[in-house]
C-alpha cells in the first residue's frame, strides 16, 4: 500500500465490520494477552524502485473486494466465476 493508505489494525477491522454491513459485535480487550502489533505496514519501496510496481488498489477498495467475496461465501453462492471477474477486473486496472 501507499503512505496515504497505512492504517492501524483497529481501523482497519473497523471498516470491515461496517461494511459487512450487519451489526457484527466486536471490542478491543485491554487485557494482557500475547504481543500483536497495532500497527502494520509493508515496506514495497524495493518493488516500487526496481520493479516500477505500484498497488492498483486503494486499501478501501481492498477492503469492500475482500468483504463481499465473503459475504457470497458465506451465503453458499459459488465464488468462482466471482472470484474470476474479481482478478479480471485487477488485471484490467491501469
Amino acid at each position: 500500500p501507499n503512505e496515504e493508505d497505512t492504517k492501524t489494525v483497529f481501523w482497519v477491522v473497523d471498516q470491515l465490520v461496517k461494511l459487512w454491513g450487519e451489526k457484527v459485535p466486536w471490542e478491543e480487550i485491554p487485557v494482557p494477552h500475547p504481543h500483536e502489533a497495532n500497527y502494520l505496514k509493508l515496506d514495497c519501496s524495493k518493488a516500487k524502485m526496481l520493479l516500477g510496481w505500484h498497488p492498483k488498489l486503494r486499501l478501501e477498495t481492498s477492503l469492500k473486494w475482500i468483504t463481499d467475496w465473503y459475504q457470497k461465501y458465506y451465503r453458499g453462492e459459488d465464488v468462482s466465476q466471482f472470484t474470476r471477474d474479481q482478478i479480471m477486473h485487477y488485471q484490467d486496472m491501469r
